[in-house]
């Protein structure tokens, strides 16, 4: 399975697949017009001006969104899966990479846990049972 990045990509470096279908939604229902121009274009967020049928304007503000990370990786050559941050999982070759959040995921594929998985599973359970 593959990460899909497409609908993180840009239009004209401001607008991701996603964010283009909800604003089509947001015009379609009347809410505004379109967008007329940038008033801030930061790292976090973008905000612009949109104007209404009646002629007024509102703001509209984009906040910037980050892929999510999947928190395991599996290989379909070995039928072992990692952490995505264990230095194992770094090794998998492309191809055979499949990632996923659960484990419950991988063990109905027949995959099984890394022994550093396993190790590293055994330290956060002692951790929590020393709280």
């Amino acid at each position: 399975m593959k990460i899909h990045r497409d609908k993180f990509k840009t239009f004209k470096n401001v607008f991701d697949l996603f964010t283009e279908k909800n604003l089509s939604k947001l015009i379609t229902k009347g809410y505004f017009d379109g967008l007329e121009s940038p008033i801030s274009i930061g790292k976090e967020a973008n905000i612009f001006t949109a104007l209404k049928q009646d002629g007024t304007r509102v703001v509209v503000k984009k906040v910037k969104s980050k892929p999510a990370r999947k928190k395991y990786v599996g290989s379909t050559d070995t039928k072992i899966f990692h952490l995505t941050s264990a230095r194992m999982s770094k090794m998998i070759k492309p191809k055979n990479r499949v990632y996923n959040n659960t484990k419950k995921y991988f063990t109905k594929l027949g995959f099984k846990p890394s022994k550093e998985l396993l190790e590293h599973e055994k330290k956060e359970r002692a951790k929590k049972r020393k709280r």
